[in-house]
């Protein structure tokens, strides 16, 4: 059996049940005491004891210089064969002998394999997910009849087969995991290893069991509960050679059509020199092809202009080689990468009230679709993306996104039945709000306005001078988004400056979906697709493979449809047929891009050991290994030996 970094030595073979090793080989160092322990025997003196009368004849003998050749004196002394014994047995002591068997000999385990994008590299054969399948089928075989054990596929979301003695079971669902791959998402281990805690946790008293993972080592190590001595790491992988593309987003001018830009960055994040044909194409036309070469940790960022509204867009590495046969990309799910460029759809506005300027400035954005209607109409804004209440205020908070303009006293929101301020000043604005985004509010002069209390959970994002109160407020529930404006559009020179249009897209900006709007459909892969929805709305979402599936999870309270099965690569497409409403009958298409775009699963090098975040270290192994030390029984007869070589020196020593 081979420990490689390990550097033990082994001193027969596994087709035996089991191999002795030498977990510390350098021991066998102390070996170099024996002929030092023999060179002393044979200079040491060996005269025996005798009585005479007289030293007066002796003394010529005394200075004598032994003569002769040491090996002359040479007799057998079983005190020797009893030292260089003891010389040897701490020799090996030192080198800590092992019994190594394949399998670990243990009645409870936990296997949990890594079902990252990472593990489906293929510098193994055929990839890192089969290896690490077929180690955990042999963990499975080799282990001790009646262990109990469990499987947890650590994926974008962990899956669970509980503890069980059926060994057919377990390898019959194993062989279902191998046949579906990795996620090509990042993994979930931190989740899988909390299950694996809680399912040790409830067997009861005893011995916890032991956690074997199954991974090449691309996950966060910082993220992982605290395991200690339980967890056993099996690697898989052997290269970390890869090109991958790493950045891929569309970007658009706020106001203006046919100004969007792909971004796109190839990285190297090997240990070897690569290089590859980049084709970024729009509906299979290619815009731009680059030939790129990047030394081991080295980006370069192409942006690729777009002359259209509309397209599915894909980016992708072909031809990738390096100096030499053995480089070569590793991984193929992140050479692709996908986005879906989409007209934006209006927004559709509901203006409550009859302010001509405010119904101006909503007019002169061409995205918006604008319905105005007096106060006294007011129903409900459940037909429209975003509500703006202009000098009014339904008696209760309506569900949806909304911006109240100049609340009435008596409006659930704010109290404004305090003292009212004279020509108020603001003093403190978020800049950074995305409402706020280039709004100079200190130059806006106020005639007047109330002094607000908020009677909800709401948080000021202006105020005025002193303890003169807020000006803007923002809030959000799962029912609600709004913000407040609290003071008289008409008692200030705010719609007269350049400030409030552009107040008015920010607003809008912020409490419209992003989604619906954004002339780029780009995910990464386990992130949620989003659109907006109604309850009865019937929902089915093409994969990339062309299979479509009916919607499994409900609308949520904010009226929007969330896909998180985002799991490969790829194209999406959620279709809604609208069952009843003004919009009965209709059928409404939405597009995505899904792509793997991310560093760290991209970083394909196995790892050879990992640090705990409670100290420690764990190190791969190339298969789970039971190890038992041969070290008591050493030190056991080492004692041993000691004491019959003492015994053996003080009967010679005792007189007769």
């Amino acid at each position: 059996m081979s420990c490689g970094a390990r550097g033990c030595w082994t001193a027969w073979g596994e087709d035996e049940g089991g191999a002795m090793e030498l977990l510390q080989p350098l021991g066998l160092i102390a070996l170099a005491s024996a002929p030092l322990i023999v060179a002393l025997y044979f200079l040491r003196q060996r005269r025996p004891p005798r009585r005479v009368g007289s030293l007066l004849l002796w003394r010529r003998a005394r200075n004598r210089v032994h003569r002769g050749r040491p090996w002359e004196k040479f007799r057998p002394s079983l005190l020797l064969l009893l030292q260089l014994l003891a010389a040897a047995l701490i020799a090996l002591a030192l080198a800590r002998p092992a019994c190594v068997s394949t399998g670990l000999e243990v009645e409870r385990m936990v296997l949990i394999l890594d079902a990252s994008a990472s593990m489906a590299a293929e510098d193994v054969a055929p990839n890192r997910w089969s290896v690490a399948v077929a180690r955990a089928r042999d963990t499975i075989e080799s282990a001790p009849p009646g262990s109990e054990i469990a499987i947890l596929r650590a994926g974008h979301v962990t899956r669970v087969l509980e503890p069980t003695q059926d060994r057919a079971r377990l390898l019959s669902r194993l062989e279902e995991l191998g046949r579906h791959g990795p996620d090509a998402t990042p993994g979930a281990l931190k989740e899988a290893f909390l299950i694996a805690l809680q399912l040790q946790s409830a067997r009861g008293g005893g011995d916890p069991g032991q956690l074997v993972l199954f991974s090449d080592g691309a996950f966060d190590a910082s993220e992982l509960p605290g395991v200690g001595e339980r967890l056993t790491w099996v690697g898989v992988g052997e290269r970390a050679a890869n090109l991958a593309i790493t950045t891929f987003e569309l970007r658009q001018a706020v106001h203006q059509r046919f100004s969007t830009t792909a971004i796109v960055t190839v990285t190297n994040t090997g240990d070897v020199a690569l290089e590859g044909h980049l084709d970024v194409q729009l509906d299979g036309r290619t815009l731009e092809a680059h030939r790129v070469r990047l030394d081991p940790g080295q980006e370069r960022t192409f942006s690729v202009p777009i002359s259209t509204d509309e397209g599915r867009l894909e980016a992708h590495l072909e031809e990738i080689r390096g100096d030499t046969e053995d480089a070569r990309d590793g991984l193929a799910t992140d050479n692709r990468a996908f986005a879906v460029i989409a007209p934006p759809r209006p927004i559709r506005v509901l203006l409550v009230g009859a302010n001509p300027m405010v119904e101006r400035a909503l007019r002169s954005n061409e995205r918006l679709e604008l319905d105005v209607i007096g106060a006294q109409d007011f129903v409900d804004g459940s037909e429209h993306d975003l509500m703006i209440f202009e000098g009014n205020f339904p008696a209760t908070i309506p569900q949806g996104r909304f911006l109240a303009l100049a609340p009435p006293e008596g409006n659930p929101l704010v109290d404004l039945t305090g003292e009212a301020l004279e020509g108020p000043r603001v003093a403190t604005w978020d800049r950074g709000h995305p409402a706020l985004f280039h709004v100079e509010l200190g130059k806006v002069r106020f005639a007047s306005a109330p002094r607000a209390t908020p009677t909800r959970n709401l948080i000021p994002l202006a105020e005025f001078a002193g303890d003169d109160g807020p000006l803007l407020l923002a809030g959000r529930t799962p029912s609600w988004q709004g913000l407040v404006w609290t003071a008289d559009l008409m008692e200030s020179d705010f719609m007269l400056q350049v400030g409030f249009p552009v107040f008015l897209y920010n607003a809008i900006g912020w409490l419209t979906p992003g989604a619906e709007r954004t002339s780029g459909r780009t995910v990464a892969t386990g992130q949620a697709l989003v659109v907006s929805a109604r309850a009865d709305d019937n929902i089915a979402i093409t994969l990339p493979d062309q299979e479509q599936v009916p919607a499994q999870a409900a609308i949520g309270a904010d009226g929007a449809y969330r896909f998180t099965e985002t799991l490969q690569p790829g194209f999406y497409q959620i279709t809604r047929a609208h069952k009843s409403g003004p919009r009965e009958g209709e059928t409404r298409e939405t597009g995505f891009g899904v792509s793997l775009v991310n560093e760290q699963e991209s970083t394909i090098a196995p790892a050879s050991q990992v640090s705990l975040p409670r100290g420690g270290t764990v190190t791969v192994q190339q298969e789970t290994q039971h190890v038992q030390e041969w070290l008591p029984w050493v030190l056991a007869g080492l004692l041993a030996l000691l004491g019959a070589e003492w015994w053996l020196f003080l009967k010679r020593r005792s007189p007769g």
